[in-house]
């Protein structure tokens, strides 16, 4: 979505070019954002995924007693090797670090170019460079990838809350979207690190398995008697 959306308000070509200007750059400037929570999660994923990798060979060598079966250790592994490969190539396919930096790049030179027309404004000049500005803003757009909705709908809520009439459904709207926006990535990490506490906790001293019913399971793998 772009910052053209019909307007409520009447405005001169010079107060449109600025609102476009302002809210561009907020909306970008959440999107950079966002591409980099997404990276910040997929890699958390990761590395607890590889850390349970690492950490179940070095149980057998060290003696130390796993409180689950082979079976389901097995699986764990499998999987923590499946979640590794999927969200490196997620990574390496979607590029959320570098399309961060780009969005932040656009970010600033709109900001730039915002900066300027103000500074028109105050000279009086605003009428004289408004179309370079605005030449020099729709070539920035095309080079650069667009934000998403929900960007634009923070951006509303951040600076112009009032000219797009924002109302508690679209607060609402976005606090429930960036609410599970990242849901898959806590889920998986929560699932390993229970995991790896069933594991390793006794069951005398383990309030979580005696509630969701699971019976102990000494593996083979543990300490000898």
């Amino acid at each position: 979505m772009t910052a053209n959306t019909p307007a409520p308000i009447k405005e001169t070509p010079v107060e449109h070019l600025l609102r476009s200007l302002q809210i561009t750059a907020t909306s970008r400037f959440f999107a950079a954002k966002r591409f980099r929570s997404h990276e910040s999660w997929s890699l958390w994923a990761i590395s607890i995924a590889s850390l349970l990798l690492i950490f179940i060979p070095l149980f057998k060598p060290f003696g130390l007693q796993i409180y689950l079966s082979d079976g389901l250790v097995n699986v764990a592994q499998v999987l923590s090797a499946a979640i590794i490969l999927v969200f490196s190539l997620l990574v390496n396919g979607s590029k959320y670090g570098e399309r961060a930096e780009m969005m932040h790049s656009c970010a600033l030179s709109i900001n730039s170019i915002s900066r300027r027309l103000e500074y028109h404004i105050h000279t009086n000049t605003a009428e004289v460079e408004l179309a370079g500005l605005r030449t020099e803003y729709e070539n920035l757009l095309e080079k650069h990838e667009n934000h998403s909705d929900h960007d634009f709908l923070r951006a509303q809520i951040r600076k112009f809350s009032k000219y797009y009439n924002v109302d508690w459904k679209k607060i609402a709207k976005a606090y429930i979207y960036d609410s599970f926006s990242y849901s898959a990535y806590v889920l998986l990490i929560l699932v390993q690190v229970a995991f790896i506490w069933l594991m390793v906790v006794n069951p005398k001293f383990d309030p979580i398995r005696r509630f969701i019913g699971i019976e102990p399971c000494v593996a083979s793998r543990g300490a000898p008697n």
